[in-house]
């Protein structure tokens, strides 16, 4: 799904018509969840749903409730209340039991919270320092998966693609046949999220790594080794080699815009030796590839000029990635290395537990149209309240095709208006009700933290990358801002603390606890370039997480990740500057 470059202007209010439309729509959508998961195990077993099978019946596992759809609609709303993870990890723990002395089977597996059996089992990066949390996914119902060796996908992808990304597995869970007839051993990988979704997408099955070693798929300019390499720093240090080696690249996608800002650092550091490695040839098992080093001229490209990956790939039109949130700061590193004819997508805003909405405008990155093929409502942060209040923050609860039921994200977003074609939801990520720490009594949103940083680039310089966390150092503790610049540090550098102070100060929750003596003085420390791809590195390595899950957290709490970048300050404002 494309993100158009012109689409309708959102509107503010919606129509009779429209309201309408989007009222059966959602009703329609839901009445068809709950009947394709009463089939489920979870359905009939767990006890969050009780006042729901007394209410709807129970129609036996692998079968759907023939209800009448005002019953299901009521019943939804009256008895499905809000679930956490503790209700679904024992369903969960049937395909990956905690030790190996307890193996299931296939009739063990098949309808636990969705009806047959899971595509993959996707797993949580840890990245706000909770323990990991496992989910079961089931077939796509948006896509038909295209096996990347066939001729329909050669013909649906007709451009190439430098993909950044890692389709490694943590596991493949083998559940023996227990003699149902036609039946034979199913293999279920556990990956994270974007590795297994990858690998649904293109037809890979869990037990073939070894064959895709020594193969490529036409359409991407990475061979699968790549994608397979076990570590955060090899897996984009490979990928973006194999992707400069391509001079047909149309499109560049990863998930995050940072692991991207990673590639393009490490093409800016490499640029020599690899140009020569190109000329020569001198990787084993890579054929040709003097070629390519007189199509592309490399060596008459200066690396971090602004456009110079532009002229690595001509014929490039697109970069896909996340762009919305914390993942802003990229940006304006990244136009300046694309330059200004590359048009950059926003395209998906998802979780690990399900997608949210899809890019609504190609021009505005935090922008997303709200997924119908789900059933997603939005809460007030206190309570329930309707979605036609814009700028509203809602928190995001999901019933889902992978057997979720009104299942919290902890995701704050907020309505910006309608889509004149349906009526359908137009929303903006705000950022995590659970991360930002609280200092006093103050909330202070992601959003509103990366707003501060932003607003600093014109002192500091421009910002790649940043973090917020607890700073402690003096009795009246204050919000901490690591960040890592672009470049050189700005010459009103020491405005910048008495600026990010007035800004702060804006948050009305802030300014009260500021102003009674609560909160102290934000602070600011420097880190070196390259100091949070080494952080992704580190996170990747001890959480065995593959490259598309890592990510630098808005605000940071974990006193060893915090410990790590102290050690890593260059500058700190406070003492080079003072505070004010």
């Amino acid at each position: 799904m494309s993100v158009s470059p012109h689409p309708p202007a959102p509107l503010g209010d919606l129509t009779p018509e429209l309201k309408y439309s989007l009222q059966e729509r959602v009703e329609h959508n839901l009445i068809t969840l709950v009947t394709k998961l009463s089939a489920s195990r979870f359905y009939h077993e767990s006890p969050a749903l009780q006042s729901l099978r007394n209410a709807l019946g129970t129609p036996g596992i692998g079968a759907s409730l023939d209800a009448k759809s005002k019953d299901v609609l009521t019943s939804y709303s009256d008895f499905v209340p809000l679930t956490m993870y503790s209700d679904y990890a024992p369903y969960v723990a049937r395909v990956i039991p905690h030790s190996d002395t307890h193996v299931s089977n296939v009739a063990d597996v098949r309808h636990l919270l969705a009806p047959g059996l899971p595509a993959y089992v996707a797993y949580s990066s840890g990245t706000t320092g909770s323990a990991a949390k496992h989910f079961l996914k089931y077939p796509s119902t948006v896509y038909k998966p295209l096996r990347w060796d066939t001729q329909e996908a050669a013909v649906k992808h007709s451009g190439v693609m430098c993909n950044i990304a890692c389709i490694r597995l943590a596991k493949v869970v083998r559940l023996p046949d227990a003699g149902e007839k036609e039946c034979h051993d199913v293999h279920i990988p556990v990956a994270q999220v974007s590795a297994g979704g990858l690998r649904a997408y293109l037809g890979i099955e869990p037990t073939e790594d070894a064959y895709l070693a020594n193969h490529k798929a036409p359409f991407c300019a990475t061979p699968f080794a790549a994608w397979l390499l076990p570590a955060y720093g090899s897996t984009v240090y490979m990928n973006a080699f194999f992707g400069l080696i391509e001079a047909r690249v149309e499109c560049v996608a990863m998930t995050f815009s940072t692991i991207l800002c990673d590639a393009v650092r490490l093409i800016e550091t490499h640029w020599a030796e690899w140009v020569i490695a190109i000329e020569h040839g001198s990787l084993p098992e890579i054929d040709e590839l003097g070629e390519y080093c007189v199509k592309l001229q490399l060596r008459q490209i200066t690396p971090g000029s602004e456009g110079f990956l532009k002229k690595v790939w001509p014929n490039l039109v697109l970069v896909s990635v996340i762009l919305s949130g914390p993942y802003a700061t990229a940006l304006p590193k990244l136009r300046h290395v694309f330059g200004p004819t590359v048009t950059f997508q926003s395209k998906i805003y998802a979780a690990t537990e399900t997608v949210v909405g899809f890019g609504y405008d190609v021009n505005d990155y935090n922008l997303y149209r709200l997924d119908s093929s789900e059933h997603i409502e939005l809460l007030e942060v206190e309570q329930q309240c309707s979605i036609e209040n814009l700028r509203q923050p809602y928190e995001v609860v999901v019933t889902n095709n992978d057997g979720l039921w009104r299942y919290p994200l902890n995701d704050v977003v907020e309505v910006a208006g309608f889509s004149p074609t349906d009526g359908q939801p137009l929303i903006r990520y705000v950022g995590r009700k659970d991360v930002t720490f609280r200092i006093h009594s103050e909330f202070v949103s992601q959003s509103f933290l990366q707003q501060a940083v932003i607003s600093l680039s014109g002192t500091l310089g421009p910002i790649s990358e940043f973090t917020v966390e607890p700073d402690e150092r003096k009795p009246l503790r204050a919000y901490g801002f690591i960040l890592e610049l672009q470049g050189e540090l700005g010459s009103n550098a020491g405005q910048a603390l008495e600026q990010l102070k007035q800004y702060m100060c804006r948050n009305e929750g802030y300014k009260k606890c500021f102003d009674i003596n609560c909160i102290g003085n934000p602070t600011i420390r420097i880190v070196p370039a390259g100091t949070f791809d080494a952080y992704r590195n580190r996170q990747a390595d001890n959480t065995m997480s593959t490259p598309g899950q890592v990510k630098i957290p808005c605000a940071i709490t974990d006193s060893a990740a915090r410990k790590w970048l102290a050690d890593r300050v260059v500058a700190d404002f406070e003492i080079e500057y003072g505070s004010k």
